[in-house]
């Protein structure tokens, strides 16, 4: 449930800045950044740089006039490139609701048994395309954490344009919209199962998914409440109704296992101090404290020589802990809460007396 409900305290986001320098910091790039960056980022603070793209020259110039009037601004840089698989020309539907339009029409046989207008194309345009690859190239991009990627539609064309890019960039992890079936769009045959083929392909593990829902136009607001009687307080107010009818948009998220690498016993020289530091910041951002300390179990010997005077490998422990109802609490009592929660659960529900936690390198220094 991560993507729903992120880590509300990042700790370990928040202090990578002081366990970092600024050159070694997380780079965000947000494919589709016509909203602008995503809040989940915040907690990093200068510890973050981002690139933006936005197919639309003008919005591309308006968010970057944008940012450079906000606070650490000068960290952000939207591109006005519309990305594909390759550098060329594509055509590219605008949609009614210009935060839809796409690179795939909507197909009318599936699109109109939903209350849905806002994908209907209004005109069509063509557009130059290039690659990431290509971008990362010419850019100078050597590095690239983080790529989050909403394009209603061509997130596999793009994912295919970053062979490269995957491969070589250190690519930590990937946030990506998906269509779960081929017949909401026009043409469209990058399927849920495409994409995770595809990253799953490039060493990637799946960690969560956000379905979005949609109700059919034979009820058109989902499962109502009667909690309002207008139906616009009703909107204004918050009301969602994406929580009934069906599955067909979402949004997938993967990350990099460099702890599956060390107990297979491959070479670790792909995984240097500064880079697990990053991937056990965004990790926390995601609220998996649990991933980012296992990180620490297994690879604390590469992480602990980096560090600065006056940090432990504690310390990092302890800001990848969650906190218990509000309360900031040391790894070593959260996992002792924890591990007799975990007992009383099997024995109870499973009737099951055998586990025992694996140990940890806490506390020996």
């Amino acid at each position: 449930m991560t993507l729903q409900r992120p880590n509300p305290t990042p700790r370990f986001a928040a202090a990578l800045a002081t366990l970092l320098p600024p050159e070694e910091g997380c780079r965000i790039v947000d494919i589709g950044s016509r909203n602008g960056i995503e809040k989940i980022w915040t907690p990093l603070g200068a510890a973050a740089s981002f690139v933006g793209f936005e197919a639309d020259p003008d919005e591309a110039a308006r968010l970057n006039v944008e940012s450079a009037e906000t606070e650490g601004g000068s960290a952000i840089r939207h591109l006005p490139f519309a990305l594909s698989d390759s550098d060329g020309e594509r055509l590219f539907r605008i949609a009614r609701f210009g935060q839809c339009s796409s690179f795939y029409a909507a197909n009318p046989d599936w699109i109109g048994r939903f209350p849905v207008t806002e994908q209907d194309t209004v005109r069509e345009v063509m557009l130059p395309t290039r690659s990431l690859d290509s971008v990362c190239r010419t850019e100078g991009y050597d590095r690239i954490d983080f790529i989050k990627i909403d394009v209603e539609g061509a997130e596999l064309d793009i994912l295919k344009g970053a062979h490269q890019t995957l491969a070589d960039r250190h690519v930590l992890g990937v946030k990506t919209e998906f269509w779960w079936d081929p017949p909401v769009k026009r043409d469209y045959a990058a399927s849920f199962a495409e994409i995770d083929i595809y990253l799953r392909g490039h060493g990637f593990r799946f960690f969560d998914i956000k379905p979005h829902y949609y109700p059919r136009a034979t009820i058109p607001s989902g499962r109502l409440t009667g909690q309002f009687d207008n139906p616009e307080a009703k909107a204004r107010l918050g009301y969602r109704h994406f929580d009934y009818g069906q599955a067909f948009t979402g949004d997938a998220l993967y990350f990099r296992d460099p702890v599956a690498a060390a107990i297979a016993g491959d070479p670790l020289d792909a995984w240097p101090a500064a880079k697990l530091l990053r991937l056990c910041a965004l990790m926390d951002l995601f609220d998996y404290g649990d991933a980012g300390i296992e990180i620490l179990e297994h690879l604390g010997d590469r992480i602990a020589p980096a560090l600065a005077d006056g940090t432990s490998l504690d310390a990092l422990y302890d800001l990848l802990t969650p906190t218990l109802d509000g309360e900031i609490l040391s790894y070593a009592a959260y996992r002792e809460i924890a591990i007799a929660h975990r007992r009383a659960y099997r024995r109870t529900w499973l009737g099951l007396e055998d586990w025992a936690p694996p140990p940890t390198r806490y506390g020996k220094g």
